[in-house]
């Protein structure tokens, strides 16, 4: 009785699954081996094992975002794995790409919560199957999450777990990958020294391996990053420079997303170009060259827009409206300006983006005045402060939050350093250990070697082997001495093999004479006594 309701629950799933409600239109060749796949698991009496995988090959080629499918993957799966099957280790691989699955499905509906308990699901099993290449694509799951919570401590830990794992076997784009997403946290704090070294290094990576995505959004943040420099920088020639360093890496970032044709990525620098050009113009006190800024600044935002519009990315759409009306407001544009700020507002309220309706709103109440438009100003500046208020409150929080992680992260950097400080500390003072009894026991056969020695006398030994232990003797002597003075006269001489021959020639030199006095006295013995 029980047996027949598992498995009338099981094709119950089965049926609910393959009667997909909306599919996406496939490469011809993918959507042939969905149906195969489909086929096979309509099949009667197949094992529930076979029906797992059939059901995940489906899911992945299929993409599908559907919470209840993956669940459904996973209950078929941990029943067989009550059974001990032979593929356990094949199952589990399954049951942890299905709860990765569900942990990006609620990340991407903003369930960070639900979406970090599954991911550490994931974690556990790819763990347990030392699956390296997965637990580093978790940990770094893990790390976006606790970004998102603003726990940047617990993010840092995670994707320098992901960092050691992906060195160690060699993952290039993942280990790309993290040094982007740490870097990024750098700059967010201020730190622009910190996040331009860990974007380098992802870009020397991703030029080794040709990935010219990632070589847009490496350059793209350089870019970003000698801007913000530029607008800090006070000597006029050091400025220069961090303007001629952020536009080559705007166009380098421009050429890699040009290549392989990504609007989104080519829309966002140059708009980027565009805000980068009116913030100099801003700055400008020549008029024929702060003109000459504005209209780079709007041909660089029109085609962005174009761009944005055509791949229906609205907050691109808004956010380039609000450039292009600021350009013409100073242009003195107003009706235009404004023509373009109210398109921007309207997106903007749309679709609820506060930072777009509060920067829509302040340009709109800047022409206002321009206009002589009172009742209007005061409308518009009523909104900006509403949103600005709210978006204050937002940053206030985050910004204490970050503070306080910061300062997590410094004291646990500091206890780190520390702790390794101590380690070396130890391993020192080992090592002198070792070395001082190695030297004790050095002493004590150089001793006993000097003992038979001026007994050579007194004990029946030919002239020959009498001047084989002298020598013997006195050139362990001298390598003992060369082990001593060898720190001291590598400081000497800075490691200079010139200097350090003389120093040797120097002991041998003083050694050499107490040698023939102990030969002349011994031999002498060695007479008397024939």
């Amino acid at each position: 009785m029980g047996n027949n309701k598992i498995m009338n629950y099981t094709l119950f799933l089965i049926v609910i699954f393959l009667n997909f409600s909306v599919l996406a239109q496939y490469d011809p060749k993918i959507q042939s081996e969905i149906d195969s796949l489909k086929n096979e698991l309509n099949k009667l009496n197949i094992p529930d094992s076979n029906k797992i995988f059939l059901m995940y090959e489906i899911g992945e080629a299929s993409w599908i975002f559907r919470q209840s499918y993956w669940d459904s993957i996973i209950i078929l799966a941990n029943k067989e794995l009550k059974k001990n099957h032979p593929n356990n280790k094949k199952i589990e691989s399954i049951v942890a790409s299905s709860y990765n699955n569900l942990g990006v499905i609620n990340q991407n509906y903003g369930n960070d919560s639900i979406a970090l308990n599954y991911f550490q699901k994931a974690l556990y099993y790819f763990e347990k199957n030392q699956d390296l290449s997965n637990t580093s694509a978790a940990y770094t799951n893990i790390g976006y999450i606790y970004i998102q919570q603003g726990n940047i401590i617990k993010a840092l830990q995670f994707w320098g777990k992901s960092l050691e794992i992906d060195e160690k076997i060699g993952d290039n784009e993942g280990l790309a990958n993290t040094l982007l997403n740490i870097g990024s946290i750098y700059e967010k704090q201020g730190d622009t020294s910190q996040a331009m070294d860990f974007y380098f290094k992802a870009y020397y990576l991703l030029e080794k391996m040709d990935d010219k995505m990632g070589l847009a959004y490496a350059t793209n943040n350089i870019g970003i990053l000698y801007s913000n420099l530029s607008y800090k920088s006070k000597e006029s020639n050091n400025r220069d420079s961090l303007q001629n360093l952020t536009i080559l890496y705007f166009e380098k970032s421009l050429n890699y997303a040009t290549t392989i044709n990504n609007k989104k990525m080519i829309s966002l620098v140059l708009s980027n170009l565009g805000n980068f050009m009116y913030r100099n113009a801003l700055n400008e006190n020549k008029t024929n060259i702060k003109d000459s800024l504005l209209e780079q600044s709007l041909n660089y935002q029109y085609k962005a827009l174009q761009l944005r519009e055509e791949i229906s990315e609205k907050l691109g759409v808004s956010n380039s409206l609000i450039s292009i009306g600021q350009v013409l407001y100073q242009q003195n544009k107003f009706s235009d300006a404004k023509s373009n700020g109210l398109k921007s507002l309207k997106i903007a309220k749309e679709l609820g983006y506060p930072l777009q309706i509060k920067n829509s709103s302040y340009l709109l109440y800047d022409i206002a005045k321009k206009e002589n438009n009172w009742v209007e100003a005061l409308k518009m500046y009523e909104l900006a402060v509403l949103y600005k208020d709210s978006i204050l409150n937002s940053e206030n929080k985050k910004a204490v939050l970050m503070q306080q992680t910061k300062y997590e992260f410094e004291k646990e950097q500091i206890l780190k350093i520390q702790h390794e400080k101590e380690i070396l500390e130890l391993a020192e003072a080992q090592k002198e250990r070792k070395n001082n009894l190695q030297y004790s026991i050095i002493f004590i056969v150089i001793l006993v070697v000097f003992a038979l020695v001026l007994n050579v006398g007194y004990i029946n030994v030919s002239p020959l082997f009498a001047e084989g232990l002298i020598f013997f003797a006195f050139l362990i002597f001298f390598e003992f001495c060369l082990v001593l003075l060898d720190p001291y006269i590598d400081e000497w001489s800075n490691g200079e093999p010139i200097y350090k021959l003389i120093f040797n020639g120097i002991l041998a030199s003083a050694i050499f004479p107490l040698h023939a006095f102990f030969e002349r006295s011994l031999k002498n013995r060695l007479i008397k006594r024939q």
